[in-house]
């Protein structure tokens, strides 16, 4: 046990020394990003239409067609869940082009708590994924960043479920 927190100790400070710099230019990059959001999100908006325009989604609605914010407000109305179900059900019966684009695959399903009524299903696609572990990844580091005392300690994170 004492080897144990030998270890620990040693794991913690080797960590708020070396590791909280390098974590923290790494979120300095992010930072730097955030005085350009409106164009970072207009980009990756742009970027998944043009990926998924041979989805039945994109071509049902122009995604082929789309070059600006503008055209794709044009093209995709704001809805409610019910509007994207079709396409959603499609997927849970397998016919992934419904959705997802060839380049990705789709893992999983989660559920979302169904607080405006009955839980409703996100298809999880590799892309999804990634993107979702790099958000989580950058509050993981602002959090060390912040509070580098709490290296080492435990963290609790919280998670839904998923149906496989």
């Amino acid at each position: 046990m004492m080897l144990r927190q030998m270890l620990h100790g040693l794991f913690t400070a080797l960590a708020r020394r070396v590791a909280i710099p390098i974590y923290a230019r790494k979120f300095a990059w992010f930072e730097s990003l955030l005085r350009d959001a409106r164009r970072v999100q207009r980009d990756w908006l742009l970027d998944r239409v043009r990926r998924c325009q041979e989805t039945r989604f994109g071509r049902d609605h122009g995604f082929g067609g789309i070059r600006s914010l503008d055209d794709f407000r044009r093209q995709v109305p704001v809805s409610r869940y019910d509007y994207f179900a079709p396409y959603i059900d499609a997927v849970g019966r397998r016919e992934y082009e419904a959705l997802i684009p060839d380049d990705e695959q789709l893992l999983r399903f989660t559920i979302t708590t169904g607080s405006t009524g009955v839980p409703k299903l996100d298809p999880v696609t590799t892309a999804w994924l990634r993107e979702y572990r790099t958000a989580w990844d950058y509050w993981g580091v602002k959090v060390l960043i912040d509070h580098p005392r709490k290296v080492g300690t435990k963290i609790l994170h919280m998670a839904g479920h998923s149906l496989r």
